[in-house]
């Protein structure tokens, strides 16, 4: 399956911001650098998702509540994981 547009442009930004770590002009902490790892992370993670959702038989109606609960995350300091806050 082909790379789309916007991952390609994601991958790319992560790269060269990665070699401007690498090269000492960025900190591995530097807020662009970050925010453009979790942008990449984030369109590959929808791009499974939409793959997964296309090949998948039709869901009940709460499987499709257990999943959705997965996505239903409010902004906070907690960290979550499997669809529950972690303590």
């Amino acid at each position: 399956m082909p790379m789309s547009a916007e991952t390609a442009h994601a991958r790319a930004k992560v790269a060269s911001l990665a070699r401007c770590v690498k090269n000492g002009e960025r900190k591995p902490n530097d807020p662009e650098y970050l925010e453009a790892r979790r942008d990449l992370k984030a369109v590959k993670l929808e791009s499974y998702i939409q793959k997964v959702v296309a090949s998948a038989p039709p869901l009940s109606a709460s499987q499709l509540a257990r999943l959705s609960a997965l996505f239903d995350v409010q902004p906070t300091t907690q960290t979550r994981k499997h669809g529950r806050r972690s303590a």
